[in-house]
């Protein structure tokens, strides 16, 4: 691999520059390259918002479950920013929505402590774990009421059909594509 071509990559992605990312695209073998911390460009257009950046990425074979080397996922980049459009768009290309990092957190943890609560519900229709505790021994609703997030505790009480049940199906994409 070419390593300014790759660090050209990164760096568009980063900035959401979809022209320059389909041409350094032209001159990568892997749209999934990666710097010492793990982050792919893929993660850097989730972290940042970039919707149609990560769906050409995602076209040209970039890995939606990639991990950096704390164990994030772009998906986990996403939900921790409120970047609903692409955890959605992510949810659809069958990222794990239960990934944990290595600090025990997932992107429902994320979005729940940064406040977005329309992530976190959307997070759980995709088939979120609401029942994960963490090294904290909290439940997702405990974690909830604990940050002020009494919309969404509510929402998760009412949700407690998903203890338990990992649904990363095709019945949890196929919620999301209704």
């Amino acid at each position: 691999m070419n390593r300014v071509t790759d660090k050209l990559l990164k760096n568009a992605a980063r900035r959401g520059n979809s022209g320059r990312v389909r041409r350094a695209l032209l001159n990568v073998s892997d749209a999934n390259v990666c710097g010492k911390d793990g982050w792919t460009p893929l993660m850097f257009a989730a972290y940042n918002g970039h919707l149609e950046t990560a769906r050409l990425l995602i076209d040209n074979g970039a890995m939606p479950d990639s991990r950096s080397s704390d164990g994030g996922s772009a998906l986990y980049w996403a939900a921790s920013q409120g970047h609903s459009d692409i955890v959605l768009l992510l949810c659809k290309r069958g990222a794990d929505v239960n990934v944990v990092r290595t600090c025990k957190w997932t992107p429902l943890m994320a979005a729940i402590y940064n406040g977005h609560e329309g992530l976190a519900e959307l997070l759980v229709q995709a088939g979120a774990r609401a029942d994960y505790e963490p090294y904290t021994g909290m439940s997702m609703f405990r974690w909830a009421v604990e940050h002020g997030r009494y919309h969404l505790a509510d929402f998760l009480r009412r949700h407690k059909h998903s203890r338990g049940a990992n649904r990363r199906s095709s019945t949890a994409r196929f919620q999301l594509s209704k």
